[in-house]
């Protein structure tokens, strides 16, 4: 019975991790991407409204 709940502890650690992992990439993914339209000089106009939005 032991070995049972080490298992099942394991595994919801696990889906909760994995959960984590997926929410995580997609922050990043927003963030990376926002980065990207705010810092390149090619969308100099969507960083001009940033500046004037900041």
């Amino acid at each position: 019975m032991s070995e049972k709940n080490i298992l099942s502890g394991a595994t919801t650690i696990l889906g909760r991790f994995f959960i984590f992992l997926k929410y995580s990439f997609w922050l990043i993914f927003i963030l990376i991407i926002t980065s990207i339209i705010l810092f390149i000089p090619s969308f100099n106009d969507l960083n001009s409204a940033g500046q004037n939005a900041l």
